[in-house]
């Protein structure tokens, strides 16, 4: 018994980097399949950035460590090499957009997860998002609320999390550009646009480093306008997916209908 688990935990570690071949487009989260002689023995999950490194994750039962990885794909073949030594190759399949290799007789097919998403109001305002079901809102303290914090969200799945804040125009810049701009002033912040659009939807934003119990961290910022209101998402980027997790959710900004 402990030998079968023992091979497949080799397997799975060898989908780990597969999965992150094409990590230029297919950052996120992603599901990996063994199989052998057609059943199913086994399937991990793995989280992959665009830096040339993944994270495998076990199912809970193998009670086994997190495994790095790197990989190199020329478009068409990838080598995937893990920090245990273990190197393997796999070929992308463009038309089912998976990739398939085979290790010790074992298939291994890795494919897209999929995450179930509900829409999130932006507080009272007229704008939405589309966020993984797992989010959930989290305690803010009098400090947070005097702030004008109108939630926090976060997710056992993912470090990312975000504060949403609205409040009224008044004492602050009437026009959304001169508000990021005076904001971002305020945060020393890099990557400033006060006049970006988002789905069609004016919006500005930046990047700035804060602190939460004295430890710093980079987050991304994002203002949009509600008539007298301003309103704000900013994304804490925690873990190395981060950035790509608040990309996803900004996409799909969208207005009330």
């Amino acid at each position: 018994m402990k030998r079968i688990i023992i091979a497949l935990t080799l397997c799975l570690a060898l989908l780990a980097t597969c999965a992150f071949a094409e990590a230029a487009n297919l950052a996120g989260e992603w599901q990996c399949l063994i199989e052998a002689e057609g059943m199913n023995s086994g399937e991990v999950t793995f989280i992959l950035a665009e830096d040339g490194g993944c994270t495998l994750i076990y199912p809970e039962q193998y009670t086994l460590d997190d495994v790095p990885g790197t990989y190199n794909f020329d478009g068409e073949t990838l080598i995937l090499s893990l920090e245990t030594g273990a190197e393997y190759t796999l070929i992308y399949d463009a038309d089912a957009n998976q990739f398939v290799g085979e290790v010790e007789g074992r298939t291994l097919t890795m494919y897209p997860a999929e995450t179930a998403t509900k829409e999130y109001q932006l507080g009272t305002s007229a704008y939405t998002v589309e966020i993984a079901e797992s989010f959930e809102e989290g305690e803010r303290s009098e400090e947070d609320v005097k702030d004008d914090m109108v939630a926090y969200m976060h997710s056992p799945d993912t470090l990312l999390d975000f504060d949403v804040y609205q409040f009224s125009k008044d004492g602050y810049p009437d026009t959304l550009a001169a508000f990021v701009e005076q904001e971002a002033a305020e945060y020393e912040a890099a990557e400033v646009v006060t006049d970006g659009s988002i789905n069609g939807i004016d919006a500005g934003w930046y990047r700035a480093t804060e602190t939460y119990e004295d430890q710093e961290y980079a987050t991304l910022t994002y203002v949009l306008e509600d008539g007298d209101q301003y309103v704000e998402l900013a994304f804490w980027l925690d873990g190395e997916t981060a950035e790509e997790e608040a990309q996803a959710i900004i996409n799909t900004l969208s207005i009330v209908e």
